[in-house]
Formats: structure tokens, C-alpha cells, sequence
């Protein structure tokens, strides 16, 4: 059974090159070493799908939606009977093989919410993403934090 890996681009300082190695690394990867690549935009401003000419505030759900809805889930929109989440909130790229999963001011509001009501918000997107049977579809799913993560 092959294993999406998963890797974090984590740093506490702005402009740390963050969203410049998301994209060129999944870019490269995803050209010219024919990998299948998720990025997925954790930080508010939204610039990875800058990066990509994709606009941040055309996809109905983000990355917000992903984690919120593991643990308030979502109505039924977009889950089986058996609660597992049967869509991620994804969006192409003009890059074959690398698709996004935006992000939009609204994540920004998440930080406070976990640091009171979640111990453990990393385990919670984890989750999310373990439940996503279209996950395996990926090589690689990489991690554009924001600054104050962690």
C-alpha cells in the first residue's frame, strides 16, 4: 500500500520563503518528475494560489472548511452516511499534477478558536485528511503554513 507523504513548511518569521518552496518544489516535482502534488495553503493571505493564477476566493470551501468541518462536520454537504469526508475542497492548478487547497481571511479566525477549544488542531487536520479516501490520489501533500504556526 503506498503512503501520501506529508510535509509541513513551517517557520515563525514571515517571509521566510514558505509559499516560494511550496510552489517551485510541487511545481518542479509535479513537471518534471511526474509526482502527484497537493499544496495545501494554511496561511490567510491566500498566496499560494496567488502564486498559481488561482483566486482564493473562487473555490466555495477552503482550508478553513477542511478543518471545521472534521470536527463540527458539515451538515451532510459533503459527507458519506458514515461521517468520512468524501470531498476535499481542491482546486486545479494549470500545472498537471499539482492541485491546491486554498486558503481565504477566514482561516485567520481559526487560531484563536483552536488555542481555546482544541489541544490538539494539527491531530484534527490530520484526521480530515485520513478520512479523505481521494487523498491517495496524491504522491505528496505539502503544507504552506503561516508565520505564527506552531
Amino acid at each position: 500500500m503506498r503512503v501520501t507523504r506529508r510535509v509541513a513548511f513551517i517557520n515563525e518569521k514571515g517571509g521566510s520563503a514558505k509559499t516560494t518552496l511550496v510552489a517551485n518544489l510541487g511545481a518542479y516535482l509535479a513537471l518534471r518528475r511526474g509526482r502527484r502534488v497537493l499544496g495545501i495553503d494554511m496561511d490567510p493571505q491566500g498566496q499560494l494560489a496567488k502564486v498559481f493564477g488561482v483566486d482564493h476566493r473562487a473555490p466555495a470551501r477552503s482550508s478553513i472548511d477542511l478543518l471545521l468541518d472534521n470536527v463540527f462536520g458539515d451538515l451532510g454537504q459533503d459527507r458519506a452516511r458514515s461521517g468520512a469526508a468524501t470531498v476535499l475542497p481542491v482546486v486545479r492548478t494549470r500545472i498537471e499534477r499539482l492541485d491546491l487547497i486554498v486558503a481565504n481571511k477566514s482561516l485567520g479566525l481559526f487560531p484563536a478558536w483552536q488555542e481555546r477549544d482544541d489541544p490538539d488542531p494539527t491531530g484534527r487536520l490530520a484526521a480530515a485528511l485520513d478520512s479523505a479516501p481521494e487523498l491517495a490520489r496524491y504522491d505528496l501533500v505539502f503544507f504552506d503554513a503561516p508565520p505564527s504556526f506552531g
